[in-house]
Order: C-alpha cells, then structure tokens, then sequence
C-alpha cells in the first residue's frame, strides 16, 4: 500500500474550498443577522412612534383640564375678592377684584392663542 505524500499544496488543495464555504456561511448568517437586526429596529421605531404620539394626546388632555381648572379657579378667585370688596368696602380690597379681574383676563387671552392653534397632526 502506498502512502499519500502530505505537502502543503495538497493541503492548501482541499483546504481553500473549505474555507471558502466556511466564509460565504458566516457572511450568509451575518446577513441574516444584519437583517434582522433592523427589522428589529424598524419594529421599536415604529412603536417609539406610536407611543410617543398617545403620549402627545394624553398630554394635551391633561393641559386641556389644567387651563379649565385654573380658569375656573379664577373666576371663582374673582367672585370671592368682589364679595369680599362688596362687604369691606376697603381700597386694598378693590385692588385685589383689579388684580383678580388682571389675572383671568391674561389667562383667557393666553388660552385664546392656544385654543386658535390648529389641532392634530
């Protein structure tokens, strides 16, 4: 029986094929990989998107119920500060119906600007 001579051409014969496949295996799964990797991606931006925006409304809800209530406070400010002066008669408390009466109406113009702003995307 005759034994094979092992040079290093002949390994180099069978071994480049092999590392060739080997490589074009690993560029394969690192392109699958990638791929995934940015439909990942894709998906938690998509969601990022979505969250962001029922975020928005909800933050808008909420500014929407602060501006009522603090009108509402105020009116109810101004209603008290005029009873009051009504009964006391006193020049400070009249300054306070003014500043009262300031307050609210700055309020009102401030929501008037907000409320004239379109709405939505």
């Amino acid at each position: 029986m005759k034994m094979a001579v092992v040079t290093m051409e002949n390994i180099l014969a069978f071994a480049t094929p092999v590392a060739l496949i080997m490589l074009a295996i690993v560029q394969q799964y690192q392109m699958a990989k990638n791929k995934a990797d940015a439909n990942e991606a894709k998906q938690a931006a998509a969601l990022a998107a979505v969250k962001a925006e029922e975020q928005k409304r909800v933050i808008d809800v909420v500014h929407a119920l602060t501006n009522s209530g603090m009108a509402l406070q105020l009116q109810t400010a101004v209603g008290f500060a005029e009873r009051i002066y009504a009964m006391s008669k006193l020049p400070e408390d009249l300054v306070t119906v003014e500043k009262t009466k300031a307050l609210l109406a700055e309020h009102m113009a401030k929501q008037a600007v907000v409320d004239s702003k379109p709405k939505g995307p």
